[in-house]
């Protein structure tokens, strides 16, 4: 049962009373770098990025072996990349265990419901839209006008791309990634590790490690897409 793969975090946040911390570092200097810095209007607590590719100027702070909160706590992972998700949830816990502080960034452009719970370092970009009662979990990223409706319950690690749509109550295991412009049904429940293809429409449940793609979206593979980390 996909339920309960979903190990959702204990610590959730209404998101208006959400409060992003003083200082926060960004793990990654990919897109999503740029995007959290104005989403959080650059604010003054940012305080430099992480990065393997060694950069310059006064913000890099070394490479991801690098992090350290001794002297700030909050970061959020600023990469993404579909062979990745794994690493990008194996990097997250490892900062939790560091006693690391995921601070979430959530645009003002953004609609969420105040009913919505969400757990921590989540990405929520302008105009995504997320419904009454609606529960993700912690380290997902909702690009640009993707929407989320009611009573959904998503794990963590959800990387969902800009224009995806969801009905009410939908399930979504952990590490799964939704292609650009997907439909997903009400109802329909997708299992963990999945892959959903750009312009997919998804009528019926999607079982763990599997691709899927098309209208209406078929499985036509297994998910070998992902780095396997230990």
């Amino acid at each position: 049962m996909v339920s309960s793969s979903l190990k959702l975090s204990k610590r959730f946040a209404f998101y208006s009373e959400e409060i992003i911390m003083q200082q926060y570092r960004i793990i990654g200097k990919g897109g999503l770098h740029d995007i959290i810095r104005e989403i959080l209007h650059d604010a003054a607590g940012y305080d430099g990025y992480y990065d393997n590719k060694k950069g310059d100027g006064p913000f890099y702070r070394g490479s991801f072996s690098d992090v350290s909160f001794d002297e700030v706590q909050g970061f959020i992972l600023g990469f993404a990349s579909i062979r990745n998700m794994l690493r990008r949830e194996k990097l997250f816990n490892d900062y939790l265990v560091m006693n690391g502080v995921p601070v979430n960034a959530i645009s003002d452009k953004a609609h969420l419901f105040k009913s919505a719970k969400i757990g921590q370092g989540n990405i929520i970009c302008p105009m995504a839209q997320i419904g009454a009662n609606v529960v993700m979990g912690s380290n997902c990223i909702l690009f640009s006008n993707s929407t989320i409706e009611h009573d959904c319950i998503l794990g963590s690690n959800v990387n969902i791309a800009p224009g995806v749509s969801f009905g009410g109550s939908c399930r979504v295991g952990n590490n799964v990634f939704i292609g650009l412009g997907s439909v997903i049904k009400d109802g329909v429940t997708i299992g963990s590790n999945a892959v959903i293809g750009a312009g997919s429409l998804v009528l019926d449940p999607v079982p763990d490690n599997c691709i899927v793609y098309g209208s209406p979206a078929r499985v036509i593979g297994e998910n070998k897409l992902y780095e396997r980390i230990s």
